[in-house]
């Protein structure tokens, strides 16, 4: 065999070997894209379970812990050694030549980081602890999530006054109770509020003729639309009771003020509605947890099938929307006919994200995920 053979034979083993190594990269490392939809899939679980443990502690007042991911990093390295197969060329050199044994050495390494920021600053816990504005109402109803859903989630409590009697209509035990002794033909439980504020179409608007002070936002009041409230009545199930259309003077569009922004009248009694904080919310689902009153509030407008505003499992490990360990036993939102229970996180997470100011994110720990 000739030398220039002999040489040529060499570049083609290496250049086969480096091809192979390189080949195998690619494959293994995939796209940009892949690897982003993977690390944005897993910070959006880590999220949901996240919020689930928060409402599992909160049935127990146990302390709830808020540590949202602000960044994740990658690094690869990868080295590559190889040595040609000894033999001889020259004048000198026989014809017959054996090749001696060629060297491949490799290595590769890889990591990924999640940057997370305990949120604990007297800022955050401040607006955890606020109760939920009208302005922060009506951007959750831009957003398309059930009136219904939201009015169970936000009122605390309804506060009567007035010649037809006073009374506090508390939303803190399922559907069954809260209930005052008002007469009149007026409401006498939280669940007839739901049910007037679906019937008067209740919603939210920006204060129609009034302009916002300088860098102040619009103000918000609360309304009733008189097309929410006729496609509302349209569909009173059974038991329900109609409670008519709502009074124009509080109509939305009009310029008729209410006495507060959550507050209404009816006759000769003033109603105003108590909003709660995030923080409260999650005590709130905590307690039905608790007492089993998750599945007695039935939301119907979404999700037919399983109507229930709160659906959390014991014992499911597979086809989970959320999961945690909770006290060594495993719980889950299901990913089928779980609407609500879905709703419910976004609102959370929405409402926690409006309380979370950029400063508390700028300092965090690393977590280290090994390969």
């Amino acid at each position: 065999m000739g030398t220039a053979r002999k040489i040529r034979a060499a570049r083609a083993v290496a250049l086969g070997l480096l091809a192979v190594w390189f080949g195998g990269c690619s494959v293994v490392d995939g796209g940009i894209g892949d690897r982003y939809a993977t690390f944005n899939q897993e910070l959006n679980n880590a999220r949901n379970d996240e919020i689930l443990l928060n409402i599992l502690r909160s049935q127990s007042f146990e302390p709830l812990t808020f540590a949202p991911s602000t960044g994740v990093t990658g690094r690869m390295n990868g080295a590559l050694g190889f040595g040609l197969p000894g033999f001889a060329v020259g004048r000198d050199a026989p014809d017959s030549v054996a090749f001696g044994a060629a060297t491949l050495n490799a290595s590769r390494s890889a990591e990924a980081s999640i940057q997370t920021v305990p949120l604990t600053s007297k800022e955050f816990y401040s607006g955890l602890m606020t109760p939920v504005s009208a302005r922060s109402f009506l951007l959750l109803l831009r957003q398309g999530y059930s009136r219904e859903l939201l009015f169970w989630l936000l009122a605390d409590s309804v506060r009567a006054t007035g010649s037809g009697g006073d009374g506090i209509f508390a939303n803190d035990d399922g559907a069954d109770l809260g209930c005052a002794p008002i007469g009149g033909g007026e409401p006498r439980c939280f669940k007839d509020f739901v049910d007037l504020a679906m019937q008067w179409g209740l919603t939210a608007e920006f204060v129609p003729g009034v302009k916002p002070a300088k860098d102040e936002p619009p103000p918000v009041r609360m309304c009733f639309d008189p097309l929410l409230g006729r496609a509302a009545r349209a569909e009173i199930r059974h038991g329900e009771r109609d409670w008519g259309a709502a009074p124009g003077a509080v109509a939305c569009g009009g310029r008729s003020a209410w006495p507060q922004p959550f507050a209404f009248r009816r006759g000769a009694s003033t109603y105003e509605v108590v909003p709660r904080s995030p923080l409260a919310i999650y005590r709130y689902l905590g307690m039905m947890l608790r007492t089993g009153a998750a599945g007695r509030i039935r939301i119907n407008e979404v999700d037919m099938v399983n109507p229930a505003l709160l659906t959390i499992t014991a014992g499911r490990r597979d086809g989970c929307f959320a999961g945690a360990v909770y006290n060594g036993v495993r719980y889950c939102v299901p990913q089928e006919h779980a609407i609500n229970t879905k709703q419910v996180f976004a609102v959370l997470a929405e409402l926690t994200a409006l309380g979370t100011d950029r400063e508390d994110l700028k300092v965090g720990s690393t977590i280290l995920i090994a390969p």
